[in-house]
């Protein structure tokens, strides 16, 4: 019986705060905020929105879809409207100092490919925390396993999961994905 969006922003509120965490409390920090297609990429771009209010600066490659919910449209609306910057890609960012991973939640069931996989492949080659939201983008929630026979997963070193610790976050290739985990 909550208004539509609360959840989501909950979720962006809590992401905000843990990500200053990460960072050491260094709001004026680079951040580069990856949000997919559906309510993961929501809570992305919440959290995107709320750093740059902070004074991050903050750099957005939104993989959009065809029908976000209106939660993720309204999400979408307020990252547009902060003073983050839309990229088309990760090599258009320089020196970030934490990656948010907003790509895909636990409702993945299939592979990653495409540019997603590109996405999540050049999180591995940056040099900084990526702090992934709800779960890994690529990893199972439930079984800790890299979805698919040839997988490919974000590997995080901070994921804050919300409502309840995942199981897939301890158990299998989880435990190599999710670095240190937050429940929120």
């Amino acid at each position: 019986q909550l208004p539509a969006g609360t959840l989501m922003r909950r979720a962006g509120e809590a992401a905000s705060t843990y990500a200053l965490e990460v960072l050491g409390g260094l709001p004026n920090s680079r951040v580069l905020v990856l949000a997919g297609p559906g309510n993961n990429g929501g809570d992305a771009l919440e959290v995107a929105a709320n750093l740059a209010n902070l004074g991050a600066s903050v750099d957005i490659v939104h993989l959009a879809g065809t029908t976000p919910s209106a939660e993720a449209q309204h999400a979408l609306e307020r990252a547009r409207t902060s003073q983050a910057r839309f990229v088309d890609d990760v090599d258009d960012t320089h020196g970030c100092c934490l990656v948010i991973d907003g790509l895909f939640g636990i409702g993945l069931a299939r592979p990653l490919e495409g540019r997603a996989r590109a996405l999540a492949a050049s999180t591995h080659d940056l040099h900084c925390p990526v702090l992934a939201l709800d779960v890994p983008s690529g990893l199972d929630a439930d079984t800790g396993a890299v979805i698919g026979p040839d997988g490919m997963a974000v590997r995080a070193t901070h994921t804050i999961t919300f409502l309840g610790n995942k199981p897939g976050l301890h158990t299998g290739d989880g435990c190599d994905h999710a670095g240190r985990v937050h429940v929120d």
